[in-house]
């Protein structure tokens, strides 16, 4: 008996987007160093950090845009606000505006941002606040409203704050729950 072994030839193609990548390599080795570099002069108390009377709840990420931010956000407003006053600062990235404003229900996106605009569409009776230096905007509330609870932040640094362990696991348990529900 004769077996015959006959094996795909894989035809090399010109693919623009694995040319990118290589090209692009060397840039995002020297990015994530500097970012690395950045956290541990954190770390080692090189670069200052802000302690504040208030407690914070910072929800972050590694990456920028569409990773869930918001949703938690106001699911932290839903769990939060039967319990306590509570207060969002964010960046109001894409906004016209600089320094500190305190959102209005007229205010506009162009003025705070999408994100605080719609988070004071959907509840009104929080305090929604922007601010590009979140340890100024943080002052503020500290001096304005230090009873408020709740403050929003793109990253964890440079606020030296502890991570709620509980609520963080409380977080991933709904967004599970949430995940689940889609596929059934």
């Amino acid at each position: 008996m004769i077996v015959l072994n006959f094996k795909c030839i894989k035809i090399c193609t010109f693919s623009p987007m694995k040319f990118l990548r290589f090209l692009l390599f060397p840039f995002a080795i020297i990015y994530g160093t500097l970012v690395f570099l950045r956290n541990k002069f954190y770390d080692w108390h090189l670069f200052p950090s802000s302690r504040f009377e208030i407690p914070i709840i910072l929800v972050g990420n590694i990456s920028t845009g569409g990773t869930g931010k918001s949703p938690h956000i106001e699911y932290l407003i839903r769990l939060l606000k039967p319990n306590f006053k509570v207060a969002t600062l964010s960046r109001g990235y894409g906004r016209k505006t600089k320094g500190y404003i305190l959102a209005k229900q007229d205010s506009s996106s162009e003025e705070i941002g999408d994100e605080p605009k719609q988070f004071k569409n959907k509840f009104e009776d929080i305090l929604v606040a922007v601010d590009s230096d979140r340890a100024n905007g943080i002052k503020q509330f500290e001096s304005e409203f230090g009873q408020y609870k709740f403050s929003k932040g793109a990253v964890q640094f440079p606020l030296d704050e502890k991570l709620p362990l509980k609520l963080i696991i409380k977080m991933v348990k709904f967004r599970a729950k949430e995940d689940l529900a889609k596929f059934q």
